[in-house]
């Protein structure tokens, strides 16, 4: 035979030898590949047991409306005051895991503003996190304003006006919050839907008017006729002309039609 042939069967040979080495080998190998396959697995469903859950959108609604109800249990109202809230949304993409412990609440600057962060802290073992959530409260007074645009010179009826409510610190304490005090009122200016109606704005007495002059003490009143000499709103000290004597002088507004002296 020729050599090529004998070359060409040794290297079959081999190459049979080799394959039935890998298919020994083989045989060997997978139980135990497969045993470890099976213990990583089991292993990995133990960890995926023990890890908390994460919190969805609905947890952190949770704790937004935890943190409304915080700012609105340190916040005290006088009787005609009212409340508005406004909490900025946490990050649906944050990654935190639902409490297990307990969940403190505090507000970071140490009292209660108008605009807030709220400090949440779990306090656990397995879920320990902390989260900042920003509330804004804003403490609101009610104001007297008109219905509709109201020219100067108009006397002011109940159908056009109505209480609206600003931000206490926007207040200057200039402002009117009975509509009953400024029924049949004359204006002195332009009133605008929405815009709190000042005192400046408005004359409870008007310059020319004709009003009740009252000088009284605990123990004494007398009243006469008189005539304002100038605008004035409710505790304005205004001039006034005494119509019988013709003398002026210095009272307080009490309502459109009564100004008063405090005798000694």
């Amino acid at each position: 035979m020729p050599r090529n042939f004998y070359k060409i069967f040794r290297t079959m040979l081999t190459i049979s030898n080799l394959l039935r080495i890998i298919l020994a080998l083989g045989a060997f190998y997978l139980p135990i590949a497969s045993a470890n396959t099976a213990v990583n697995n089991e292993a990995l469903s133990a960890n995926t047991a023990n890890t908390p859950a994460l919190a969805d959108e609905s947890y952190l609604r949770e704790l937004e409306e935890l943190a409304e109800e915080y700012v609105r249990g340190h916040i005290e109202l006088l009787e005609d005051e009212k409340l508005e809230i406004e909490v900025r949304k946490l990050d649906n993409g944050r990654l935190v895991p639902i409490c297990e412990g307990n969940l403190n609440l505090t507000v970071a600057s140490g009292k209660i503003r108008k605009n807030n962060t709220i400090k949440a802290q779990c306090i656990s073992a397995t879920t320990p996190f902390t989260l900042y959530i920003v509330v804004k409260a804003i403490v609101k007074r009610p104001f007297v304003t008109v219905v509709n645009q109201t020219p100067k010179d108009t006397i002011l009826e109940e159908s056009n006006l109505t209480l609206d409510y600003l931000d206490k610190y926007l207040d200057r304490g200039n402002n009117f919050t009975d509509i009953n005090q400024l029924i049949g009122i004359k204006t002195k200016r332009n009133l605008r839907p929405g815009q709190p109606i000042q005192k400046n704005q408005v004359c409870v007495v008007c310059n020319g008017s004709l009003v009740t002059i009252e000088a009284a003490n605990e123990q004494i009143s007398v009243k006469t006729d008189g005539e304002a000499l100038q605008d004035g709103t409710f505790h304005d000290k205004i001039r006034v002309r005494n119509l019988k004597t013709g003398k002026v002088v210095r009272a307080i507004v009490i309502n459109p039609n009564l100004v008063r002296i405090t005798l000694d």
